[in-house]
């Protein structure tokens, strides 16, 4: 019958006669097993006067019947009592080889089990009052023995796992049993499959603790023959190696993320629950000894992971999942790279396959290439407006941030900037880009250098429609501390001089107006100027200059038949700001009413008619429309127009 773990152990450590030696021919019946065995004894005690510890262990590993069992022993004993001190240690190990043999009853409940155990000897360090001495130590040849175990209900799977701890005064002896045989063991594979694997690009949260999206896998144990396998898992343990810790989940977002970060990705089980500790390692169940399932969460944009899952099985041996078949990878890369990559393989091959650290848009007719982010960084993504965009490393960008009530009173200044200079706007509310204005702090990889960005606002400036702070003519966006839109005056000269004029419309609507301003003002944040210098119109008058040929031509081309009064600030000459390509968003189209010309020694006045606003930007200094015929503001001043050419978004 069924006996207790002491009765099982008094035959462990029996000298092994002659009668019971290692069989020299193992029959054909026990050439049939495979597996492990585990015996440990451990002592411990510890008092005001000294402490012991003692250890004997045998490990047991074989194959086909045949393998080795390897014994160990080892002493560490202290004893200060009696006004002396006393020590010993010492620790001797032995492997031989050895055979399994078992019996099983007739009715096919009960087995049991022995194998050889070599005996280890070495010398002991014994040392009194500080006098060294060695004396012989070991543990005699023994059996691994098992009596009458009751059989499972597999007939090929012979295990168990007993543990008996006793305390004695401030110390315990623990005894640890543990077997796992198995008959004709048949091949087992660990094939691990990731439904959408290919294409999975990860997502983040709106924080490092909060799960983006998520990527399932799945576990299942079979035979390569087909066969049913007679050994299975007791649970499978997945692990996440070499995880990103980017600070924050995208570049910009938190503001106050610190470095370096929580892990990137991190283990869910099949609730997709996160794995308790750092999310790195996961315990996963299986109810049927044969599949299991878990997921792997994103936590961050740019997150990058090698997965790699073991099953453990009945008999203690472990078994390494591959990828897809058995001959796949064994560590897979999430989500799916090229080795030494960082992007995922799906995203790149949908953009130019760029290298992690290019920084190359082009923008056709300049030569200020980049926009500061690089390949890694615009794969990583931002927040924008709350949500999760990924950037695109072929075109420009700028980062943008606005008020949430200014937002709507922009967009069409931002759609307007966007489609004349091909830069795209990455709008920020106020949480998603900080007072610095650097658009790219959250970084430890992929980052060239920091990329600021551009804040815009609605500001009541009197007669200033719209201001780029600090006024010089050439800015970078790390130098243009403030864009400001002047919603109010724009409005009030629009209805102004619908009113005046005695008009039921322009040439353009008050919100287009409004848009110009927007785009033409962030122009100026990246780095391109007005077509020339304001003004330059001369009032010349007949009362002070009699022998002068002063003229006044209406905008349909007649005569004035009366001297006109004319304003300075809204008098033009040639080469100013409105000169050049009128379709282009930095040139002003509204901002004179006359244009001031000299020609063969007459001075000419020609009232300018109203024009729609600029939507373009453009490619030359050459004059459109009215400034085509030389008679007007003509071509932009030297040195300037061609403002496609004059675009800078990089600026370090």
């Amino acid at each position: 019958m069924k006996q207790s773990m002491k009765q099982q152990l008094t035959f462990l450590l029996l000298i092994i006669s002659p009668l019971i030696a290692v069989t020299q021919d193992l029959t054909d019946e026990m050439k049939e097993w495979s597996g492990n065995a585990l015996f440990q004894r451990h002592s411990v005690s510890s008092s005001k006067t000294g402490k012991s510890d003692v250890l004997y262990r045998i490990e047991i590993s074989f194959k086909n019947g045949i393998g080795t069992a390897t014994a160990t022993y080892s002493i560490e004993n202290q004893d200060n009592s009696y006004g002396s001190s006393y020590s010993e240690s010492g620790s001797v190990t032995a492997t031989a080889q050895t055979e399994f043999s078992v019996t099983i009853t007739d009715d096919k409940k009960y087995y049991s089990v022995y194998l050889f155990v070599p005996s280890c000897s070495g010398k002991l360090k014994v040392t009194r009052d500080g006098e060294t001495t060695y004396r012989d130590f070991g543990m005699d040849e023994a059996l691994f023995q098992l009596e009458s175990k009751e059989m499972g209900d597999n007939p090929d799977l012979l295990i168990g796992n007993e543990t008996d701890r006793n305390k004695s005064g401030s110390g315990y002896t623990e005894e640890i049993y543990q077997w796992a045989f198995v008959r004709n063991p048949v091949p087992v594979d660990l094939i691990i499959e990731s439904p959408g694997y290919e294409n999975w690009l990860p997502e983040p949260g709106m924080d490092e603790n909060t799960k983006g999206n998520h990527i399932d896998v799945g576990l299942k144990l079979v035979n390569p023959e087909g066969k049913p396998l007679n050994v299975k898992a007791k649970y499978f343990e997945a692990k996440l190696m070499k995880t990103s810790q980017e600070p924050g989940v995208t570049i910009n977002y938190p503001l106050d993320a610190t470095a370096p970060g929580k892990h990137d990705m991190r283990l869910l089980n099949e609730d997709h629950q996160p794995a308790s500790g750092d999310g790195q390692t996961l315990t996963v169940n299986t109810s049927d000894g044969e599949t299991g399932s878990f997921a792997i969460g994103s936590y961050d944009g740019g997150g990058y992971t090698i997965l790699e899952v073991t099953a453990f099985l009945q008999d203690g041996s472990q078994v390494t999942g591959h990828y897809l078949k058995k001959d796949g990878p064994t560590s897979i890369p999430y989500p799916k790279r090229d080795a030494g990559r960082l992007i995922a393989k799906s995203w790149l091959e949908k953009n130019e396959n760029p290298k992690e650290n290019d920084d190359k848009e082009v923008t056709a007719g300049n030569n200020r290439n980049g926009d500061g982010l690089t390949a890694y960084e615009e794969y990583r993504g931002m927040i924008s407006e709350g949500k999760f965009v990924r950037l695109d490393p072929v075109k420009k960008e700028v980062a943008i941030r606005v008020k949430q009530e200014d937002l709507e009173k922009f967009r069409g200044g931002f759609k307007l900037f966007a489609s004349a200079t091909k830069v795209i706007p990455l709008i920020c509310l106020t949480t998603e880009m900080a007072e610095n204005r650097i658009f790219n702090k959250n970084k430890t990889t992929g980052k060239a250098g920091d990329q600021y960005g551009l804040f815009i606002e609605e500001k009541d400036m009197g007669a200033d429609l719209g201001k780029v702070l600090p006024a010089t003519p050439f800015k970078t966006t790390k130098q243009t501390t403030n864009v400001y839109i002047n919603i109010k005056e724009i409005r009030r000269i629009y209805e102004g001089t619908l009113s005046r004029n005695e008009l039921t419309s322009l040439p353009y609507t008050l919100q287009e107006d409004i848009d110009n301003t927007v785009a033409h003002e962030l122009g100026h944040g990246i780095g391109i100027p007005h077509h020339g210098s304001s003004g330059k119109g001369v009032i010349y008058t007949k009362a002070e200059n009699p022998s002068l040929d002063i003229r006044f031509i209406l905008e349909n081309g007649e005569p004035s038949p009366k001297i006109p009064e004319l304003d300075q600030n809204l008098l033009g000459g040639p080469h100013n700001d409105a000169s050049g390509d009128l379709n282009c968003i930095m040139a002003y189209t509204g901002k004179y009413q006359w244009a001031f010309t000299k020609e063969n020694g007459s001075i000419i006045y020609r009232q300018l008619p109203f024009m729609p606003v600029g939507k373009t930007l453009c490619t030359s200094a050459a004059g459109t429309r009215v400034n085509a015929n030389k008679q007007y503001f003509e071509d932009a001043e030297d040195g300037y127009g061609n403002c496609v050419s004059r675009i800078k978004v990089k600026c370090y």
